[in-house]
């Protein structure tokens, strides 16, 4: 499971900016806390951000 959030700025001429993050930091406690895991390395550890942009005249959610 990745958690997410997401920040959605509106401008003045109607352009809508959302800035998604993901990481997977659910998936390292689940291990940590259930297979005690320790032995983490940085490669383990994931973080995304999205970038989704869109002009007055277009219409989705996000």
């Amino acid at each position: 499971m990745h958690e997410s959030d997401v920040l959605k700025i509106d401008f003045e001429d109607g352009t809508i900016l959302h800035i998604q993050t993901a990481s997977n930091v659910r998936n390292i406690i689940a291990d940590f806390e259930h297979q005690k895991k320790r032995n983490f390395k940085p490669n383990d550890f994931h973080a995304d951000i999205i970038l989704l942009g869109k002009n007055s005249s277009e219409d989705y959610s996000v």
